[in-house]
């Protein structure tokens, strides 16, 4: 192994809630977290696993005047593109 992977300005963690319910409301819940932290919040990311659960957890988290944009290997170019843009734009504290 090259390096240190560790960084310090990175949480990972995984859930596994019991219901969709649950996880919607966890990640409303998480994504508040992030865009309310004035020091280190702003942006993040949402692993999820299919190119559907992406486009659908974006649209819920818009529907809920969260800012989010689908990412996957799906999307046009121009599109991957403009979302990268997009995230480059969000001013970063760590």
């Amino acid at each position: 192994m090259t390096g240190d992977f560790r960084r310090d300005n990175l949480v990972f963690r995984v859930f596994h809630p019991s219901s969709a319910k649950d996880r919607d409301a966890l990640t409303i819940s998480l994504a508040q977290q992030i865009v309310s932290n004035s020091e280190k919040g702003g942006a993040g990311v949402i692993y999820v696993a299919t190119r559907r659960e992406s486009e659908r957890l974006a649209t819920f988290l818009r529907s809920r005047n969260i800012a989010a944009q689908a990412y996957h290997a799906g999307l046009p170019t121009s599109t991957r593109q403009y979302v990268q843009e997009l995230l480059c734009k969000v001013k970063f504290k760590l």
